[in-house]
C-alpha cells in the first residue's frame, strides 16, 4: 500500500472521527425523526478543520459511519449551515437496457425561435420552446 493511499484512508478516519465528536458535542439524537441543523462556525469550533472539508460527502461511501448507520446524511442549506436529514441522501441511477424513445411534436419547430431578440442562449430558448410544443399537445380545447 502506497503512503498516499493511508494517509488518504487516516485522513478519512479522522474525519468520521470528527463527524462523531460534532454529533456528541451538539447531543443530536440521531435516532429520533428530528432534522438537525448544524452552522459551519460549530463544525469549525468542535473539530478545527474546514468546514466545507468536513461536509465533503460525494459518494455514500465518504459518508461517516455515525450518520450512515442511523440512516442520516448531510444536507448543505446555505454557505454556512447544513441539516441532518433522516434517509440516505444518494440515489444509484438505473440501468437503461433499451433504446431511448424518441418522442416528436406534431408542430414543426417554430424558426422564430432562433431569433433572438433578447439576450437567451440558444438551449435555452430550445428547451423552452420543447416546453411549450408538449404543453400544447396535451391542450384540450373546447
Amino acid at each position: 500500500m502506497s503512503v498516499n493511499t493511508t494517509n488518504s484512508k487516516a485522513k478519512r478516519r479522522r474525519r468520521v472521527e470528527k463527524w462523531e465528536d460534532i454529533i456528541n458535542r451538539l447531543n443530536l439524537d440521531l435516532i429520533r425523526e428530528d432534522v438537525y441543523y448544524v452552522k459551519a462556525n460549530q463544525i469549525k469550533e468542535i473539530t478545527k478543520q474546514e468546514p466545507r472539508l468536513m461536509a465533503k460527502m460525494d459518494t455514500l461511501d465518504s459518508v461517516p459511519h455515525i450518520l450512515r448507520n442511523n440512516d442520516r446524511f448531510l444536507l448543505p442549506i446555505s454557505r454556512n449551515e447544513y441539516a441532518i436529514p433522516k434517509g440516505v441522501g444518494y440515489h444509484v441511477p438505473e440501468n437503461i437496457g433499451n433504446q431511448p424513445i424518441t418522442h416528436f411534436s406534431r408542430l414543426p419547430f417554430p424558426k422564430s425561435a432562433l431569433e433572438q431578440k433578447v439576450k437567451v442562449s440558444f438551449w435555452t430558448m430550445l428547451i423552452l420552446v420543447v416546453y411549450l410544443r408538449s404543453l400544447q399537445d396535451n391542450m384540450v380545447l373546447y
